[in-house]
């Protein structure tokens, strides 16, 4: 690791916004711990980002939704062993609906995805 080297931790990696800002971060020499739920896209991302890079970079998928993953996810972070300089926390979003008062489960859905999800992982 160069002294100007810093590693960021992405969630939401793989997003419109999270994809950029892995590239832009990537580009400026930095290493970086790319987190979000679809394996299978994490890796595609990592691959272009190495090219770049060239080095590849640590990826751990995590479903914010799932307390279980969450703490796979910790776990994974954990023995991995690497010290963090930032994070780029790009929580999940709402999906819309039209319907102005929606059921009960709907909200509890809504807030474990969006709110408890997101914080437990910050926590970690």
């Amino acid at each position: 690791m160069t002294p100007t080297e810093k590693t960021y931790l992405i969630t939401g990696a793989t997003g419109g916004i999270g994809s950029a800002l892995s590239m832009r971060l990537a580009q400026n020499g930095n290493r970086l711990v790319l987190a979000s739920r679809d394996p299978g896209k994490l890796q595609t991302l990592n691959e272009g980002l190495a090219k770049v890079a060239g080095h590849p970079h640590l990826v751990l998928p995590v479903d914010m939704a799932s307390d279980a993953s969450i703490a796979v996810f910790a776990k994974q972070l954990s023995d991995s062993g690497v010290a963090l300089d930032g994070l780029v926390f790009m929580p999940p979003q709402a999906h819309s609906t039209n319907d102005c008062l929606p059921p009960n489960e709907t909200w509890r859905t809504l807030f474990q995805d969006c709110f408890i999800g997101p914080l437990s992982l910050l926590k970690v």
